[in-house]
């Protein structure tokens, strides 16, 4: 069907909200998506748990999330397979 061919390739050429997140949010969503806490984060990083938290609140706003909850199970289902 045409129409659902059109609809897939609009859905695949629109950015996900996670490509507005820089380097480092995108590092911190990756690791969170892994399982990681907020001091093995910031140690993989090498920066301080405050920074981590800032990163958070950054992402949250970025993607227009509620809470801490609603970001750590989106980081978990966006996880890339080859990620693990």
């Amino acid at each position: 069907n045409a129409a659902v061919a059109l609809a897939n390739n609009l859905t695949a050429a629109s950015p996900s909200p996670e490509s507005r997140l820089s380097a480092h949010e995108r590092q911190v969503y990756s690791l969170m998506g892994q399982g990681e806490s907020t001091p093995e984060i910031a140690a993989v990083m090498k920066i301080s748990t405050r920074t981590v938290e800032s990163y958070y609140a950054r992402i949250l706003e970025k993607l227009g999330l509620e809470g801490m909850h609603e970001l750590r199970r989106r980081a978990i289902a966006h996880r890339r397979p080859d990620s693990a």
